[in-house]
């Protein structure tokens, strides 16, 4: 039985946002690049473990820390300004 695509295992939502960047031209490596720019100039990037693990990506994690949704939601309740893809 083939493997179900990682892309294919994502909530809607990111899949949308996802696919809208690759239909708008950008590359699986642009967008990373584009974050690891953001993460190079101090900007802050959190990713859900308990996400990673569940959709089997924690090996492929390129840019941000790893962290967990409690904390996260922390942050953005007490932030000035969140920024969401």
């Amino acid at each position: 039985m083939p493997r179900t695509s990682k892309v294919r295992r994502l909530p809607p939502e990111l899949r949308e946002q996802l696919h809208a960047m690759l239909d708008a031209g950008h590359t699986l490596e642009e967008i990373t690049a584009h974050l690891k720019a953001l993460a190079d100039a101090g900007v802050e990037i959190l990713v859900c473990g308990t996400c990673l693990s569940f959709y089997g990506l924690t090996d492929q994690l390129q840019v941000g820390t790893v962290s967990n949704m409690y904390d996260i939601v922390t942050r953005m309740q007490r932030a000035a300004k969140v920024v969401s893809l």
